[in-house]
C-alpha cells in the first residue's frame, strides 16, 4: 500500500503516487494534515471525494469512505481512474456542512500497460499470392480472377488472352496498353472516378477534396487579404489604429474604434502622467513582446528547420489555400462572439474578448484598510496577493470588489490563513465580490493572508 501526506494548506509541489494502467483495487492511503503539521481527525460528518483529471481530458469523480476518528482516507483505484497512462492530476475535496474545507492536490502517475495498443501475434503467415487470389475471387468472376492472381511472370503481358465481354474488359491489357490508356487524358470526371468538376472550373480555382462525396472538386482559391474572408466586411476603409470588432447584427467582423493597447513594465506604467480611458494597459513586468513577418514560397518555408514562434510566416504561393472564415484560421479561437467584442492574443491563440482587459481607471474597491495588496493582470491571468486589516471578520463579509476585466469566469475558492492561527475560505464570485466564508466559527480576528491566480476570459 502506498501512502502520501496531503496538507489542508496547499503547497507548491503536489505529491506523486503510482499505479499501472488498468489497475483495479490498488489502495492509496492519503494522510490528511491540518496545516500545522498535525493529523486532521475526521468526525464523520465530512464528505470527501477524489477527482481525477485523466490525460485524455475526461474527469472521474469517486466518493470516499469517511470513518470517525481516522486522520486518513483510502483511495481504491478503478479501471476508469487508471485507464490513461501518464501524469493524471487529482484533488481530494473535503466538505463539511456543505462548506468547502480544502482541496488537496496530488498526481497519479500511471505506467503504460506493455500490451496497450498491441496486436496479438500469430504463427500463420499467408502467402502474398494466395491473399491476392482470395481478394480477386471476391470481386471478379472466374477467369479474370485467376489471371490477376498470376498476372506478372516477368514479361510485359498481363493477360494470356483477351477476356470475354462478360468480364467487362474491352482489350488485352499489357504494360504498354496501360500506359496508352492514360496518355493524353484531361483531368475530368470522364477520366477519373473520384473527380467532379461540375460546375466548370474558373480561372484561379483550386482542386479541393470533399470528404462528404469522397471526390475532388473545383473550388475558389484561397484568400490572400483579410478583406477577402467571408465573414469580414471592410467596405468602409479602416483608419489608423482601428481594430476588428464583431457586429452581432450583420454577423461580420468590421473595422471599429476599439480600445488601443499600451504595454510596458510596471515602472513604465507608474511613470505615466496621463491615462487615456480608451487605451488598454498591459503590464509585461519587463518582458518585451516582439513580432516580425516572413514572406516566401511553400518550398522556401519547408527549408526552415526551426521556425521562430514570434514570427508570422506568410506563404505567397498562389492557390495554396481554400476560402475560409476568420475563425477557421489555425491560431484563431472564436467562441460565441458578441456585439462589440475584439480579438485579443492570450499567449497561444487569438480569442474574442471584451475590450476592457486592464485599465488604470478601473480600480479595486476595498471595504477595509489593508497592510499590503497587489492585483495585476499578466498574460490573461489575474494575480492577487493580499494582507488585510487586523480586525474581526464575519462570515459573508465582502472584503473587496474587483472591477470588470479582473473578475473570474466562475466562482474561485481561495483558502486563507489568519495571523492568529485560524484559517478559512474566501469566495471570489463572477460579479467581483470577494466574500469571507469562515469554516471553524462564525468570526475570526486578525489579518487575512492569501495569494491566488486565475484566468480572465
Amino acid at each position: 500500500m502506498e501512502q502520501i501526506n496531503l496538507d489542508l494548506i496547499p503547497g507548491r509541489i503536489s505529491p506523486i503516487c503510482h499505479a499501472s494502467q488498468y489497475d483495479v483495487g490498488r489502495v492509496i492511503r492519503i494522510n490528511i494534515i491540518d496545516g500545522y503539521s498535525q493529523p486532521y481527525t475526521l468526525d464523520g460528518t465530512e464528505a470527501i471525494s477524489v477527482n481525477v483529471r485523466k490525460t485524455d481530458g475526461n474527469v472521474v469523480v469517486e466518493s470516499l469512505e469517511v470513518v470517525t476518528g481516522r486522520s486518513y482516507v483510502d483511495v481504491v483505484t478503478t479501471e476508469q481512474m487508471t485507464c490513461c497512462y501518464g501524469s493524471n492530476v487529482c484533488d481530494l475535496t473535503i466538505e463539511k456542512s456543505n462548506v468547502l474545507i480544502g482541496t488537496l492536490n496530488f498526481i497519479l502517475e500511471v505506467e503504460q500497460d506493455p500490451l496497450d495498443g498491441g496486436v496479438e501475434s500469430t504463427t500463420v503467415i499467408h502467402n502474398l499470392t494466395a491473399q491476392i487470389r482470395a481478394i480477386n475471387e471476391e470481386i471478379l468472376p472466374g477467369q479474370v480472377a485467376e489471371q490477376l492472381a498470376t498476372m506478372y511472370d516477368g514479361s510485359d503481358v498481363l493477360f494470356d488472352d483477351t477476356p470475354t465481354e462478360n468480364h467487362g474488359v474491352p482489350y488485352t491489357v499489357t504494360s504498354e496498353g496501360i500506359k496508352a490508356k492514360f496518355d493524353g487524358l484531361d483531368l475530368s470526371e470522364n477520366s477519373l472516378n473520384n473527380v467532379d468538376l461540375d460546375p466548370e472550373p474558373a480561372d484561379g480555382d483550386a482542386l479541393v477534396y470533399n470528404a462528404t462525396t469522397n471526390k475532388w472538386i473545383n473550388a475558389e482559391a484561397g484568400k490572400k487579404t483579410l478583406a477577402e474572408l467571408n465573414d469580414v466586411d471592410l467596405t468602409t476603409t479602416p483608419t489608423d489604429k482601428q481594430v476588428l470588432i464583431y457586429d452581432d447584427t450583420t454577423e461580420m467582423w468590421i473595422a471599429g474604434d476599439g480600445s488601443r493597447v499600451w504595454q510596458g513594465t510596471q515602472a513604465q506604467y507608474d511613470a505615466l502622467t496621463e491615462i487615456d480611458p480608451d487605451v488598454t494597459y498591459f503590464i509585461t513586468d519587463g518582458q518585451q513582446v516582439t513580432a516580425s513577418m516572413w514572406e516566401g514560397t511553400a518550398a522556401e518555408y519547408a527549408q526552415i528547420t526551426d521556425p521562430d514562434p514570434g514570427t508570422f510566416y506568410f506563404i505567397t504561393d498562389e492557390n495554396i489555400n481554400v476560402s475560409c472564415n476568420l475563425q477557421e484560421l489555425n491560431n484563431v479561437n472564436i467562441s460565441n462572439p458578441a456585439d462589440g467584442q475584439v480579438l485579443l492574443y492570450n499567449g497561444s491563440n487569438w480569442v474574442n474578448s471584451n475590450k476592457a482587459m486592464q485599465n488604470k481607471t478601473s480600480t479595486v474597491t476595498f471595504n477595509e484598510s489593508y497592510a499590503n495588496c497587489r492585483v495585476f493582470l499578466k498574460d490573461g491571468w489575474v494575480h492577487i496577493s493580499y494582507q488585510g486589516e487586523n480586525k474581526t471578520h464575519s462570515a459573508s463579509e465582502v472584503v473587496f470588489v474587483l472591477p470588470t476585466g479582473l473578475r473570474p469566469a466562475a466562482t474561485e475558492f481561495v483558502p486563507f490563513t489568519v495571523n492568529t492561527g485560524a484559517f478559512g475560505v474566501l469566495f471570489i464570485y463572477a460579479n467581483g465580490n470577494a466574500t469571507v466564508n469562515q469554516v471553524s466559527d462564525s468570526t475570526v480576528s486578525g489579518r487575512i493572508y492569501f495569494s491566488t491566480t486565475y484566468p480572465v476570459i
